[in-house]
């Protein structure tokens, strides 16, 4: 009897291709959020990484990259959206990921696409890949227009100049940081220029996954954490643990003992703002998906509550996932906020632009105009009016946002306090640095009748 053919082993995937068709879904998806466009199931975690990593860089800096691929394309750049993409992923192998050899990035971006067009994204990437060069020693990295200064002290010498720096400093920022040009000339005009290339920069650095611990210590988690191959490094908060490698966290014991959440430093001091104490109840007016209501929980204790309400239904099932995985009885999810007047303390982490978490959230640049953060402003003072007309007389409310834009912040409070019988009691702005934290805002106020 003949032996029936073996089937070809199937073919490994590749980080690149991964992040390839995650970033042409994205783009065919105007709501989305790039991470879940990823699909990177039964890739090994250091591919998982790299697939990762391409994909939030690519949105991060797309219009950057676009720039550069013009400067190499004199015949102009490809109408299809497939070549358009390969060119990105290779530009941003070449001159970002310096780990990756030159022919690597090259060649693997080629094979992203068919036919003629792997001849034209070959020669593109060819004559990026010549211009970049080590970094002159009497180049003093400040900006220019006509090349940038890359990781491993490289430079890219720029086939199309940018806008110049000091001439045209809102157009180089928005090409810069791949930004909306009203918020680039708003943080310009507001700031500054130092201020305002601090800002972008910050835009383009990765976010850290940060790690807050739940009824343990930051070292007792570090030490469940090492043991099965995550490695971490301690944060400026006292409670905070930074994801810096090896497996991830998320798989691990600890996190389905319940015993850590994803949460930022600057989100950790907003929560512990409010001062919650033991016997007390804490009403989380937008509290999806209820990093901040679990904090509160340990604040309050076993002889106090926590009434956890979102407007939106279905993230209201994301604090349920958070209750159930962390064992946090004390918290209650309220589909009817009214149930919630008089408590003794209340926080509103308000919707917002996301203009402190940009290095996160990477696709919101895309997304924002200055009408929008109008609306929005709208929206946070009602959210705060609702908030104090909710607290008990002397109660703290906390008004926090992930914005770093002053009509949702330090103007929401003003009206509130101009409607009077508020007290402002403390508000801090932080602006975003990361890895080691977010950008953010909160007010700490108190209600006096």
């Amino acid at each position: 009897m003949r032996d029936e053919p073996r089937s070809a082993a199937p073919r490994a995937r590749e980080p690149r291709r991964v992040a390839f068709e995650a970033l042409l879904e994205f783009a065919a998806q105007p709501d989305a959020r790039i991470l879940e466009c990823l699909h990177g199931e039964g890739l090994e975690p250091r591919d998982q990484a790299l697939a990762r990593e391409i994909a939030l860089g690519v949105v991060r800096r797309r219009d950057l990259l676009d720039h550069i691929a013009i400067g190499f394309a004199p015949r102009g750049m490809p109408a299809r959206a497939e070549a358009r993409m390969a060119l990105r992923i290779g530009i941003y192998q070449l001159a970002f990921l310096e780990r990756i050899p030159p022919h690597a990035a090259v060649d693997t971006a080629v094979e992203l696409v068919d036919g003629s067009v792997r001849g034209f994204v070959n020669a593109v990437l060819r004559r990026v890949a010549e211009q970049i060069v080590q970094q002159p020693a009497d180049d003093d990295a400040r900006p220019r227009a006509d090349r940038l200064v890359l990781p491993g002290g490289r430079v890219l010498r720029l086939g199309l100049a940018l806008p110049h720096p000091e001439t045209d400093t809102v157009r180089h920022l928005a090409l810069l940081g791949s930004l909306p040009a009203f918020l680039a000339k708003r943080w310009f005009q507001r700031h500054g220029a130092a201020r305002a290339f601090e800002l972008v920069d910050a835009t383009l650095r990765p976010a850290a996954v940060a790690l807050r611990t739940v009824r343990c210590t930051r070292d007792e988690l570090a030490a469940a954490l090492h043991a099965e191959g995550v490695e971490t490094t301690a944060s400026e908060h006292p409670r905070v643990l930074i994801w810096s490698g090896g497996v991830s966290p998320f798989a691990s014991t600890a996190w389905k003992q319940g015993r850590f959440v994803a949460q930022d430093p600057t989100a950790v001091a907003a929560a512990e703002a409010l001062g919650a104490q033991s016997g007390e109840t804490v009403l989380d007016l937008c509290a999806a998906p209820g990093t901040k209501a679990t904090l509160l929980a340990e604040a309050v204790g076993e002889s106090g509550v926590v009434l956890a309400h979102d407007p939106d239904p279905k993230r209201r099932a994301k604090i349920v996932d958070n209750v159930v995985r962390l064992g946090l009885s004390r918290i209650r999810i309220l589909e009817d906020v009214a149930r919630g007047a008089g408590a003794d303390r209340v926080i509103v982490d308000a919707p917002c632009s996301n203009t402190g978490v940009l290095a996160r959230r990477v696709e919101v640049r895309h997304r924002l105009d200055a009408a929008g953060i109008a609306d929005l402003a709208a929206q946070q003072r009602s959210l705060l009016g609702d908030a104090l007309a909710l607290v008990r007389v002397g109660g703290v409310v906390v008004y926090s946002t992930c914005s770093i834009e002053r009509e949702e912040n330090e103007a929401v409070v003003e009206a509130a306090l101009a409607e009077g019988g508020v007290e402002l009691l403390e508000q801090r702005m932080t602006w975003p640095d990361p890895p080691r934290h977010d950008g953010g805002y909160f007010a700490v106020l108190r209600r006096n009748d």
